[in-house]
């Protein structure tokens, strides 16, 4: 998604550029006013970082449990409860484009889906429990811009305390992936909205994942 949205955004540049020159414009003139304005954005972006990073890390705190702090990476915590949700706003800026990503994880119980690669390479769960988690019969269930993919059932998995597992697509798993780390039968796919679900025997949610993105 990073190099797919870079490219889009020098294809952007390149248009401005072409259609200044058709104009007879000075290409000097066209080149200082993107950078103007790309250093315009990048001071905006970073004011909205300190500002999204500081709301974060105060609601984790509130909360007690695990969530995003600043700079992007979870922030210890106790486990996660029926009603516990982090939230992490992230955006890209870059010439006359900008994209901005959320991500919304909630869990009930210790099982969480703590991290989804943007790339589609992994899904992975996390137990902030102190005991054994077995997930028998659960599922993992990811939704694409309202397209479903298949579900990926765990049988016969269990995650130790404090333990993390990850669910590779195929033909993606590292040579040190953990042992306990398992493979799905295909790409988990990248889209604008993605909502990863883990689903236990009952058909009942136990824990999601929301990214959203936003290109202006």
């Amino acid at each position: 998604m990073d190099s797919k949205l870079g490219l889009e955004l020098e294809i952007a540049a390149y248009r401005k550029l072409l259609e200044g020159e058709e104009s007879r414009q000075g290409l000097r003139q066209i080149v200082e006013s993107l950078s103007s304005s790309q250093e315009q954005r990048l001071q905006s972006q970073v004011a909205y970082s300190s500002y999204s990073g500081q709301n974060a890390s105060s609601s984790s705190f509130q909360s007690g449990s695990a969530g995003y702090g600043a700079g992007g990476a979870y922030g210890a915590g106790g486990a996660l409860g029926a009603s516990d949700t982090t939230t992490r706003v992230s955006q890209v800026t870059k010439g006359e484009m900008s994209a901005k990503t959320t991500y919304q994880r909630s869990a009930k119980g210790p099982i969480s889906i703590s991290e989804c690669a943007a790339d589609g390479k992994f899904v992975a769960l996390e137990n902030t429990g102190r005991k054994e988690e077995n997930l028998d019969g659960f599922k993992i269930r990811r939704n694409i811009d309202g397209i479903d993919k298949p579900d990926f059932p765990l049988d016969y998995v269990t995650i130790q305390p404090m333990g993390k597992m990850r669910v590779w697509a195929a033909g993606c798993r590292p040579p040190n992936a953990l042992p306990t780390d398992l493979e799905y039968f295909d790409n988990w796919g990248t889209g604008s909205a993605i909502k990863t679900t883990l689903i236990n025997q009952l058909g009942e949610d136990r824990a999601t994942h929301v990214q959203k993105t936003v290109y202006s």
